[in-house]
C-alpha cells in the first residue's frame, strides 16, 4: 500500500474516532473516506449525514471543531506533520 493511501486511511480512522466521542447522538455522521492533497499538505474528509435534513447543522459543527480535530489527529496519530483539515458532505 502506497504510502499516502496508508495516511489517508489512518486519518479517515482518527477522525471518525473523534466523531464518534465528541458528535451529538442524534445525528448520525459517517467518514467514507479521507483525501490528502497539496502535496498532503491538507486532507479533506468526507462524511455522510443521517437525517440528511440536518447536514448543513453537522458541516457547520464539523467546521467548527477543525481546530480540534487536528489536534486530536496529532496526538492520536504517527504520521508525523498533520495537514489542515476540511470537510465535506457528501450526498
Amino acid at each position: 500500500m502506497a504510502r499516502e493511501a496508508r495516511i489517508e486511511k489512518i486519518l479517515a480512522h482518527a477522525v471518525a474516532g473523534y466523531l464518534h466521542q465528541h458528535a451529538n447522538k442524534k445525528t448520525l455522521i459517517t467518514v467514507l473516506k479521507a483525501t490528502l492533497v497539496n502535496k498532503a499538505s491538507e486532507v479533506h474528509i468526507f462524511v455522510s449525514v443521517f437525517p440528511k435534513e440536518d447536514a448543513i447543522e453537522a458541516l457547520h459543527f464539523l467546521r467548527r471543531k477543525r481546530p480540534e480535530v487536528r489536534a486530536y489527529l496529532q496526538k492520536e496519530t504517527s504520521i508525523g506533520r498533520v495537514p489542515t483539515v476540511e470537510f465535506s458532505v457528501e450526498q
